[in-house]
């Protein structure tokens, strides 16, 4: 029974040594692959204002809806749009109109003595 006891105590204080290696190489590893923390400030004291940066979806956003709300950009008419503005008045024609709205507006206009085209 003695060299039993002596085979287990062996056995017991080579897995101890080697779980605290295994744990000493994953610490090991773990310290060597965190990247190193450089400090490019000189230390006053007082400490460095975080930087603010916007979220990138809602930058691209805000940059959409401030290019498409200038109110001093052109505004360009559809082509084919355009195009029959262009032959109307080409023929000295006053636009189409096929709304009932819009028509009893115009003729409301033209009744009254304004210049409507």
């Amino acid at each position: 029974m003695n060299k039993n006891l002596q085979r287990i105590i062996g056995n017991l204080w080579f897995w101890l040594g080697f779980s605290l290696l295994l744990i000493v190489a994953v610490l090991a590893i773990q310290n060597v692959s965190r990247p190193a923390v450089t400090t490019t400030t000189p230390q006053t004291g007082a400490p460095a204002p975080a930087q603010s940066v916007p979220e990138a979806a809602v930058q691209s956003v805000t940059d959409y809806l401030e290019a498409h709300s200038d109110s001093s950009a052109q505004a360009v008419p559809e082509a084919a749009a355009q195009g029959v503005m262009d032959y109307l008045q080409a023929h000295s024609t006053g636009p189409i109109i096929t709304d009932p709205a819009a028509k009893s507006v115009m003729d409301y206009l033209q009744a009254h003595g304004n210049e409507v085209p």
